[in-house]
């Protein structure tokens, strides 16, 4: 499934993101034995970034490009990795007309990916089987209904 690692063991499912999209956001900006940090990024890093291109430097066609194929694959990495969808989604919204500034948070998140490489998340066994036929789908107006276990995984859900 599209090279995302899915693995069921007794204490559950364990699902983890491809992390050759990591490798490759790394590599892709010469960060390879960088320092790293602890944040994918943060509200002061977009901010320092528009200051950045406040100064009207905006990038040339060639370097926009790579821009946009490294925002759109931290993009697809992000799906699986809640980690990194708030530093996904502001270097998305970059993407129409990137400048020099923006280059900065994409470069943190490539050194953050060099700390946390790779990210998984898991679910609890046979417990998790049988609490997923009390779950129950939440529809927009706040009421709900029975839902079985196949709905469940297609729905946001909560416990009743």
């Amino acid at each position: 499934m599209l090279n995302r690692v899915i693995r069921w063991t007794p204490e559950g499912i364990t699902y983890e993101a491809d992390q050759r999209h990591a490798e490759l956001i790394v590599q892709d900006l010469g960060l390879t034995g960088a320092k790293s940090v602890t944040t994918p990024g943060s509200k002061d890093d977009n901010e320092k970034a528009r200051v950045g291109n406040d100064d009207g430097q905006w990038l040339d066609a060639k370097e926009a490009s790579r821009f946009r194929g490294l925002s759109a694959r931290l993009n697809f990495l992000a799906q699986d990795r809640p980690d990194l969808m708030y530093a996904s989604k502001e270097i998305s919204r970059r993407m129409a007309k990137p400048g020099e500034g923006d280059w900065g948070l994409l470069k943190r998140v490539g050194r953050y990916l060099l700390k946390v490489p790779r990210l998984g998340s898991s679910s609890g066994g046979r417990r998790c089987q049988a609490k997923s036929t009390r779950m129950s789908i939440q529809t927009g107006l706040g009421a709900s209904r029975r839902a079985s276990p196949r709905q469940v995984g297609q729905s946001r859900w909560a416990s009743t």
